[in-house]
């Protein structure tokens, strides 16, 4: 047991602390409880004595985790603020790009006031600045393009093309952008003028390459102009060679146009047109040619078969036994004969030949549709004959 005084250890039937001299033997406090409350003391002695121990280690951690909790308090207010400042920079960026550069520049300027040594939205209002002077440029070209000054609005994109800044951004492309709208807009602009002198598929052909760089609404719908008038043209210039019976030269033409026209629909009807009346106008043609040479041949035939044609014959017997044999005839061939060598029969009353007899006609060259004339004598007859042509001929020139 244990004095409840001094917590020394006592004879537990003594009635005081041979220690201190305390009562063992109070009323208030039992056995149990001294003993309770010496175990309860010695143990926060123990404590004691044990914190005392680790004091100088705890310090330091409870210093460090104060100072760690002050950074980090430091640190995350920083971060707001970059935070803040960057949802700033995003926000003034979005007013610019819709053309509000005095609202944009109020938020940037806010934005350096709580980070003076951002460098970022420095330039940011910078550039703000340069979009605002760019804009008054842009606005000085657009009166040079409405009054139609395209020389000098060409340099005028010169000295805005050199003076843009060397760098990239959102606000930097949309001004590049607008610049390079502008040019185009020249372009399309100086077509457009120059579109009612083009009387050529070769001068459109070159303008429509221009406007292939152009990626403009303006660009396309131009090019389209341009793309209907050479479709013009070609028809123009295709319907005269049709109608001369060029169809190939036709057709080339229209492959030409199509260079430039793909797949256009009046185009392909013209083509088709063409196939067709060039089909039509050969078939024709080689009905005409089968016709011509049949009436060559036919022609032919009757130049070699009937060319002369005899209008008159006669024989007469004179009173010495003498025939005389005269006659005239008629060139019918479609050309000029000549050499003209007739061949006749002297026939008794019953029809017997008596002789065969030739006599060339005159003169020698007897022309188209010309007359000519033969003659013969023969001795020897003392009776009635007749004559009859057995054959004729000639040569044709």
């Amino acid at each position: 047991m244990f004095c409840h005084q001094c917590g020394a250890k006592v004879n537990q039937e003594a009635n005081y602390c041979s220690n201190c001299g305390a009562n063992l033997k109070e009323e208030d406090m039992s056995g149990e409880n001294v003993e309770q409350e010496a175990l309860l003391d010695r143990s926060s002695r123990a404590k004691q004595s044990k914190f005392r121990h680790y004091l100088p280690v705890i310090l330091p951690i409870a210093s460090l985790l104060v100072l760690a909790t002050i950074i980090s308090s430091y640190y995350f207010h920083e971060q707001n603020m970059n935070t803040k400042v960057i949802a700033m920079q995003s926000e003034a960026e979005e007013f610019a790009l819709e053309g509000e550069y005095d609202k944009a520049k109020e938020i940037l300027q806010a934005a350096s006031d709580i980070r003076p040594n951002y460098h970022i939205v420095k330039n940011n209002i910078e550039v703000i600045k340069l979009m605002q002077d760019f804009q008054t440029s842009l606005q000085l070209l657009d009166e040079k393009i409405l009054e139609k000054e395209y020389a000098e609005a060409e340099k005028l994109i010169i000295q805005l093309k050199e003076s843009l800044p060397r760098i990239d951004g959102p606000l930097i492309k949309q001004l590049r952008s607008e610049i390079e709208n502008k040019e185009a807009t020249i372009k399309v602009s100086k077509i457009v003028e120059e579109l009612e002198g083009l009387t050529t598929v070769s001068e459109l052909a070159r303008k429509l390459q221009v406007l292939s760089s152009v990626p403009s609404e303006d660009g396309a719908a131009v090019k389209e102009q341009v793309i209907n008038r050479i479709v013009q043209l070609t028809v123009e210039e295709a319907e005269l060679e049709i109608e001369n019976k060029q169809f190939t030269r036709a057709r080339s033409v229209i492959d030409r146009g199509l260079q430039y026209a793909v797949n256009d629909d009046r185009l392909l009807a013209l083509r088709d047109r063409v196939q067709s009346e060039q089909e039509a106008f050969e078939l024709a043609e080689q009905e005409r040619l089968d016709k011509a040479i049949e009436a060559a041949e036919k022609e032919d035939l009757q130049n070699k078969t009937a060319a002369v044609e005899v209008i008159h014959l006669e024989a007469e017997l004179d009173d010495f036994g003498g025939l005389s044999v005269t006659g005239q005839i008629h060139n019918i061939a479609t050309t000029g004969i000549y050499s003209v060598t007739i061949t006749y029969n002297i026939l008794d009353k019953e029809g017997v030949i008596i002789d065969t007899r030739q006599t060339t006609a005159y003169p020698y060259h007897i022309p188209q549709s010309q007359y000519g004339k033969f003659e013969d004598y023969y001795f020897g007859i003392f009776e009635e004959v007749k004559v009859e042509i057995e054959n004729i001929t000639w040569y044709l020139d």
